[in-house]
C-alpha cells in the first residue's frame, strides 16, 4: 500500500514544494484559496456590523481578562466570520447579562449571604465537637 502524502509534496520525488512552486504547480488552487479569504473576511465584516453590540461587550471581557473559554470560542466566531446561530447569539447575550455589573455584585451579595451561613454552621459543628470521620457501613 502506497504512503499518502499532502498534495504540498510533488509526487515524483516527494520533495517539500514551497508556496510559489505549490500555485505554479496549482493554479486553481491559489484562486480558491484568495476566494475563501474574501469571503471569510466579508463574513468577519458583516458580523462585527450586525453584532456590533455583542463584539464590543465581548471584546472588553477578552481584553480585561475576564472572559473563560467559551466567551474567547463566541468572540473568536465573531472575529473569524463564523455564522453566528441564534443558539449562539442567545448564549452571547447570557454572558453579556452575567458579566454585568449589577450582576456581579448581586452575586457577589448572595456569596456573602451564604458565607456567613455556612460559618455559622462550622462554628455550631466545632462547638459540638464535630469531626470529620469516615465510617465503613457494614452490609
Amino acid at each position: 500500500m502506497k504512503p499518502s502524502y499532502p498534495k504540498t509534496y510533488s509526487g515524483a520525488t516527494r520533495k517539500r514544494l514551497s508556496q510559489s512552486e505549490y500555485y505554479k504547480l496549482y493554479p486553481k488552487a491559489k484562486k480558491h484559496v484568495q476566494t475563501k479569504v474574501k469571503k471569510s473576511q466579508e463574513k468577519a465584516d458583516y458580523n462585527k456590523k450586525t453584532y456590533n453590540k455583542e463584539y464590543k461587550e465581548l471584546k472588553f471581557l477578552v481584553e480585561t481578562k475576564k472572559a473563560d473559554n467559551f466567551t474567547v470560542s463566541m468572540y473568536v466566531a465573531i472575529i473569524t466570520g463564523r455564522e453566528i446561530t441564534k443558539k449562539m447569539l442567545q448564549a452571547i447575550h447570557n454572558v453579556i447579562k452575567r458579566n454585568n455589573p449589577i450582576e456581579m455584585e448581586k452575586k457577589r451579595v448572595e456569596a456573602e449571604r451564604l458565607l456567613f451561613k455556612t460559618n455559622l454552621v462550622r462554628e455550631a459543628l466545632h462547638k459540638a465537637n464535630y469531626h470529620e470521620t469516615k465510617t465503613k457501613i457494614s452490609s
